[in-house]
C-alpha cells in the first residue's frame, strides 16, 4: 500500500489517492491519464515516483498539491469535479448547523431536505449550495425564513462568506 522513502514525503498508491479524494479508483485513473497530458503546473497529475511490485506509487505531497490546485480551478462545463470528501470539516458553523437541523427534521413537514429548504426560500439548489459553501451571502429575508422554519440562530450565517472573500483577496494580492 504505502511506503516511506528516506527523508521525503510518503508514497501512496492510486487506491490511497481515491480514498483521499473521495472518488472511485476509476476516476483516479481518468485523472492520471487526462490531467497528466493536458495541464501545466500543479494542476497536472503528478508523475509516479516508484513502484511496489506492480503498484504505481506517487509522492503524497505532490498529490496534495494537485488536489488543492484542482479544487481551485473551475470546470470547463457544468459542475466542477468533486476532489475531496465532504465530511463537513470545511463547512462554516452555520452551514453545518443548518444541515444538521434539516437532517434532524426540524422543519417538518415542508423542510425535510435541503431541496425542500431551497423551495421554501425560493432558491434553486445551486444557489442554496453557493450560500452553504460561503461563496455568496445570505439575504436578510432568507435568514429570517430560516430562523422561522428551522428555529436556529442565523447570527453567524455570513461570517464564512467574509472569511472566504478575505482569503480570495489575499490570494489575489500574493499573485500580483
Amino acid at each position: 500500500m504505502s511506503q516511506q522513502r528516506g527523508g521525503s514525503s510518503r508514497r501512496i498508491s492510486s487506491d490511497d489517492i481515491a480514498k483521499k479524494m473521495g472518488v472511485s479508483l476509476n476516476t483516479v485513473y481518468v485523472y492520471r491519464s487526462n490531467d497528466r497530458s493536458k495541464l501545466p503546473g500543479p494542476a497536472r497529475f503528478p508523475d509516479p515516483v516508484g513502484y511496489d511490485g506492480r503498484t504505481v506509487l506517487f509522492d503524497e505531497a505532490e498529490i496534495d498539491a494537485y488536489i488543492e490546485a484542482r479544487s481551485r480551478r473551475s470546470g470547463t462545463a457544468g459542475r466542477p469535479p468533486r476532489t475531496a470528501q465532504t465530511d463537513g470539516s470545511r463547512d462554516a458553523a452555520f452551514a453545518a448547523r443548518l444541515r444538521r437541523a434539516v437532517a434532524a427534521g426540524a422543519g417538518e413537514p415542508d423542510v425535510s431536505t435541503l431541496r425542500g429548504l431551497a423551495s421554501q426560500l425560493s432558491l434553486n439548489t445551486v444557489t442554496l449550495g453557493e450560500r452553504l459553501r460561503g461563496r455568496t451571502a445570505w439575504k436578510p429575508e432568507e435568514l429570517a425564513a430560516i430562523e422561522h422554519l428551522l428555529s436556529i440562530s442565523t447570527s453567524d450565517a455570513n461570517e464564512h462568506v467574509e472569511v472566504m472573500r478575505a482569503q480570495r483577496r489575499a490570494a489575489q494580492r500574493s499573485k500580483e
